[in-house]
């Protein structure tokens, strides 16, 4: 493949992501639905490191049908080829979210000592401790 074939081949498939993404989700009041999950997600995420309870109780305080999101459902946000800032990062996941870092709490233990996590900047699977300090963000879903 010729490099001028090569860069046509990479801008068709960005500009088929960028398609992809603005049909997935819809923006609306502070909110995203994602049309392929039919979930709707925050726009934003709390803006600084939260411990594990205090992200269930962050999501709860959103009102009723609000909470943290299961482990898939946080992996199914990642897309290597989309691209949003999240802290001093980029993050895999659609330009619509607003988010301070990379690494977002599931609703999952792990054990008793630690819950499930998934960060967004290297698409990978992480537990952390649940208490002893903060580490996560949240990123609630309905």
């Amino acid at each position: 493949m010729s490099p001028r074939s090569a860069l046509l081949l990479a801008l068709f498939a960005c500009a088929a992501a960028a398609q992809a993404s603005a049909t997935r989700y819809e923006v609306a009041d502070g909110a995203i639905r994602d049309a392929r999950s039919g979930l709707v997600w925050a726009q934003e995420d709390n803006g600084s490191e939260i411990g594990w309870q205090d992200a269930r109780d962050y999501c709860a305080r959103r009102g009723p049908g609000w909470r943290l999101p299961t482990l898939d459902e946080l992996e199914a946000l990642y897309d290597p080829a989309e691209s949003v800032a999240c802290g001093a990062n980029f993050c895999h996941a659609s330009s619509n979210f607003v988010l301070s870092g990379g690494w977002f709490w599931s609703s999952e233990p792990s054990g008793e000592t630690h819950a499930w996590g998934y960060n967004l900047d290297i698409g990978r699977r992480d537990t952390a401790p649940v208490s002893g300090g903060s580490f996560g963000r949240v990123l609630c879903v309905s």
